[in-house]
């Protein structure tokens, strides 16, 4: 018996997601609701660009520098615009956490 794809899509609008869930599961796939770290036999379908150059960089600082403090001043911005960038990040990403965050920007080659 053959096993059907399980999918979670993760940082589309909610009517773009909704147009992809009809589509793939009209085609034999089962779409997950949720957000955060895969389940184990799920995949993530994703926006290739999810994540603007500006965040990727606010990401990269804090990964390399350790903390929000330290990349906002390598950056040049305050801690508080370092924070609402991770904010943006984590909500897009589908991410709880700085750790969870360098996770998922590694398995895709930002970091």
């Amino acid at each position: 018996m053959e096993e059907t794809a399980r999918l979670r899509i993760i940082g589309l609008p909610e009517s773009a997601r909704l147009t992809l869930t009809t589509v793939l599961r009209a085609h034999g796939f089962e779409v997950v609701d949720g957000h955060g770290c895969p389940s184990e036999g799920v995949s993530v379908v994703e926006d290739a660009d999810l994540l603007t150059a500006r965040q990727v960089e606010v990401l990269r600082a804090v990964y390399w520098h350790g903390s929000v403090p330290a990349a906002a001043a390598v950056l040049g911005i305050s801690p508080k615009t370092v924070n609402a960038h991770l904010d943006h990040i984590y909500e897009r990403t589908g991410v709880h956490g700085r750790l969870q965050a360098a996770v998922w920007a590694c398995r895709r080659g930002l970091l």
